[in-house]
């Protein structure tokens, strides 16, 4: 999602403080559920994904800048817990 421009904030738990590229590395596996869930997740939100069998693994897919951090910053991509 964030290498799509979809998502401009990612959570952690935790805050930084590096400024910069970041490479965004996808897992080497996925299941055909974690696929599915994924899958279905994207759809929702109008994303299409590509086939499981086509998707690329276990490379770097993308980079992203992080610029700022914050704690508690009302965003839609924040969990509800």
């Amino acid at each position: 999602m964030i290498k799509h421009a979809l998502k401009d904030i990612e959570n952690r738990g935790w805050p930084i403080n590096y400024r910069g590229d970041i490479l965004i590395h996808a897992a080497k596996t996925c299941t055909k559920k974690e696929y599915q869930l994924a899958r279905e997740f994207c759809q929702g939100m109008g994303v299409v994904i590509p086939e499981l069998i086509s998707l690329r693994r276990g490379q770097v897919i993308g980079i992203v800048t992080t610029r700022i951090s914050h704690e508690g910053e009302k965003n839609t991509w924040i969990s509800q817990t």
